[in-house]
C-alpha cells in the first residue's frame, strides 16, 4: 500500500506529470491527492482555495474533454486567425500564448464589473497557468511561441 509519506517523497523527486501518471495507476486511492489537502494558510484564506480550484480545473476533466491545453489553445488561435483574415482586419499571427493572454484579459474585463465573482478569479489563475505551460513548452520545442 502506498502511504502519504511515499507520495510526499515521490512528489519532491519527480515532475508533477510523472507523479500524476503514477497516481492514476493506484486503484485504492487510500490517500488524498496533493491538491485535495488543505494548504497551510490561515483559516478563511481565499488564495489557497482559488489556486487549488484552478489547479483542479486545468489538470482535471477539461483535458479529457478538450485535449491538451497547447492543442486546444492552438485550435482557438487558428480559428481566431481565420476570423480576422476573413473579416478584412488584416493578417493576424495569433499564437496559443496569445489565446491565454486574451482569455485572461476577458476575465479581467469581467472582474471590472464584478470583482467579487469567484469563478472569474479561478479562471484567471487557470489561464495564467495554461499560458505559462504553452509558452514554456514553445520555448523548449523551438516552436517560436515564446514572445
Amino acid at each position: 500500500m502506498i502511504t502519504q509519506n511515499d507520495i510526499d517523497i515521490f512528489w519532491k523527486d519527480f515532475e508533477r506529470d510523472k507523479v500524476l501518471a503514477a497516481l492514476q495507476t493506484n486503484q485504492n486511492k487510500d490517500f488524498p491527492l496533493p491538491w485535495e489537502q488543505e494548504a497551510a494558510l490561515p483559516v478563511g484564506s481565499t488564495r489557497s482555495s482559488i489556486l487549488t480550484e484552478a489547479l483542479k480545473t486545468v489538470t482535471g476533466q477539461r483535458q479529457v474533454d478538450y485535449g491538451t491545453v497547447e492543442d486546444n489553445f492552438q485550435n482557438i488561435a487558428n480559428l481566431w486567425n481565420s476570423y480576422f483574415m476573413n473579416s478584412s482586419k488584416g493578417i493576424p499571427n495569433i499564437k496559443s500564448t496569445d489565446v491565454a493572454s486574451m482569455m485572461a484579459l476577458m476575465k479581467i474585463a469581467r472582474l471590472i464589473h464584478s470583482p467579487g465573482h469567484r469563478d472569474s478569479w479561478v479562471d484567471l489563475a487557470g489561464y495564467a497557468a495554461c499560458g505559462a505551460e504553452c509558452g514554456l513548452k514553445g520555448a523548449s520545442s523551438g516552436s517560436g511561441d515564446t514572445r
